[in-house]
C-alpha cells in the first residue's frame, strides 16, 4: 500500500478519462460513424424491441399517410359522381316540365284567344319538388324551388292575352331554366373531371335545352305570325334570332356527343344525335327557304308538321344523352370502389407480410442473442460443458460458431 501511494504525487487526484464526445465536441460525434452517429447512438441506447418499435414506426408513419391521402381523393371521387347522379336525378324531372310549358306556349301564341292549362303542368311541378326534396342532402335547391313556385303562382293567376302571352310563359320558362342551372351548379356537374361525361354534361345540360328552346319558340311565335294581320317587324328579328342560336347550337350537340364518344366509345352505341339534329337543321332550312324569303304570315302547314317532329326527336336525343351521362357516373363510381378494394387487399397483404417477416426477424435476432447469453453466462460461472449448437448462416449463428470454437 505504501509503495502504491508513493507512486502518485501528493496533490494529484484520479479522473476518469474524458469521453470521445466530451473531449472532441461536434466533430468527435461524428468522428466514427460520419452521419449515422446520431442512429448509432441512439440505437446503442435501445433494447431490441425499442428499435423494432423505431423503424416500424419509421415506415409506418409515411404509409399511413399515403393510404389516408388515397383513400381520401377516392372517396372524393365517389362522392362527386354520386352528387352529379343526384343532380341528373332531379334534371330528369325538370325537364317534362319544361317540355311541357314550351308546348303550351307554342299553342298558345298560335291562338287567338291563348290560354294556359295550370293543372296540367301542376302534377309536374309537384314530381319537381319531390325529386328535388328527396336529393336535398346533397343539392340545395330551396331558393330556387321557391322561385319557380312563385313562378307557377304568377302563371297560374294570369290572365292571358294576345299581347302579353309570350312574356306570362317565358316567366315560368326562365324560372325552370334558372333551376336547372342551379342544379348543375350546387351538383358538381360543370365542374365534371372526365372528357366523356363532361362533353354528355354540356349536350344534355346546356346545347340541346337551348337548341329546343330556341326552337320551341320559334316554332310559337311562327303560329302568331301565321294568325296575325301585320306582322311586327320585332317579330321577325327575334324569329332570325332564334334560327341562328338554333343553327349554333345544333352543331355543337354534334361536336360535344363526337368528343364524348372519342374518348368513350360506348357513347356511340347508346347515343345517335346524326337523325335528330338532322331534322332540326331541316327545320331551319324551311324556315329561312319558306318563312323568311316568302314572307311570314303565310299559312305554313308544312313547317308546323315537320318542327313538332323535329322538337320531339330533339327531346328524346336529350333525354337519352342524360341517360347515358348517368350511366357513365355511375361507371365511374363502380370502378373507383372495386379499384378500392384492390388496392385495399393488395395493402393489407403487403402489410401482414411485412409484419410476418418482420416478426420472424425479431424472434431470430431476439432468440440468437438470448442463446449466446446464455452460453457466456455458463462459462462466467466457469461451466465449459456446454455446447453452442448454431444453425442458419446469419450473424447470430456466426457468432454462435466462434462461440463454439
Amino acid at each position: 500500500m505504501a509503495i502504491g501511494t508513493a507512486a502518485l504525487p501528493a496533490t494529484q487526484t484520479f479522473r476518469p478519462a474524458p469521453s470521445r464526445a466530451a473531449s472532441g465536441g461536434l466533430f468527435e460525434f461524428f468522428q466514427y460513424h460520419g452521419i449515422w452517429a446520431v442512429g448509432v447512438r441512439l440505437f446503442r441506447n435501445l433494447r431490441f424491441r425499442s428499435k423494432a418499435a423505431w423503424i416500424s414506426a419509421a415506415f409506418g408513419l409515411p404509409l399511413v399517410v399515403l393510404a389516408w391521402s388515397y383513400y381520401s381523393s377516392v372517396a372524393g371521387v365517389i362522392q362527386v359522381a354520386a352528387l352529379e347522379r343526384e343532380g341528373v336525378a332531379v334534371l330528369k324531372a325538370v325537364h317534362p316540365l319544361l317540355d311541357a310549358i314550351q308546348l303550351q306556349r307554342a299553342a298558345a301564341l298560335g291562338s287567338k284567344s291563348p290560354k294556359a292549362d295550370a293543372g296540367a303542368i301542376e302534377p309536374l311541378l309537384a314530381r319537381t319538388k319531390q325529386v328535388a326534396a328527396e336529393h336535398s342532402t346533397g343539392l340545395d335547391l330551396a331558393k330556387a324551388i321557391g322561385e319557380l313556385e312563385a313562378a307557377h303562382a304568377t302563371f297560374r293567376a294570369a290572365t292571358l292575352t294576345p299581347a302579353n302571352v309570350d312574356d306570362v310563359f317565358q316567366a315560368y320558362a326562365n324560372a325552370v331554366i334558372g333551376l336547372s342551372g342551379d342544379i348543375i351548379d350546387h351538383s358538381s356537374l360543370a365542374l365534371d373531371p372526365d372528357l366523356d361525361t363532361y362533353h354528355l354534361m354540356i349536350a344534355s345540360t346546356d346545347v340541346m335545352p337551348q337548341v329546343i328552346e330556341h326552337l320551341s319558340h320559334m316554332h310559337g311565335l311562327v303560329a302568331s305570325a301565321s294568325i296575325a294581320s301585320k306582322v311586327d317587324p320585332k317579330l321577325t328579328q327575334r324569329m332570325y334570332a332564334y334560327a341562328y342560336f338554333a343553327q349554333v347550337h345544333l352543331d355543337e350537340v354534334l361536336e360535344t356527343i363526337t368528343t364524348a364518344a372519342r374518348a368513350s366509345p360506348e357513347v356511340a352505341q347508346h347515343v345517335k344525335p346524326e337523325e335528330a339534329v338532322k331534322a332540326g337543321k331541316a327545320v331551319l332550312a324551311m324556315t329561312n327557304t319558306v318563312l323568311f324569303n316568302a314572307g311570314i304570315g303565310q299559312d305554313t302547314p308544312e313547317f308546323a308538321a315537320e318542327s313538332p317532329a323535329a322538337l320531339r326527336a330533339l327531346r328524346e336525343l336529350r333525354d337519352t344523352t342524360l341517360l347515358e351521362l348517368d350511366r357513365l357516373l355511375q361507371a365511374r363510381a363502380d370502378q373507383m370502389n372495386k379499384k378500392r378494394i384492390g388496392v385495399s387487399a393488395m395493402l393489407v397483404l403487403a402489410v401482414a407480410l411485412a409484419l410476418y417477416l418482420f416478426y420472424s426477424f425479431y424472434l431470430v435476432i431476439d432468440g440468437g442473442l438470448k442463446e449466446v447469453r446464455k452460453h457466456l453466462v455458463a462459462m462466467t460461472d466457469g461451466d465449459l460443458t456446454t455446447t453452442p449448437r448454431p444453425w442458419g448462416h446469419d450473424e447470430a449463428a456466426r457468432l454462435m460458431s466462434t462461440l463454439s470454437d
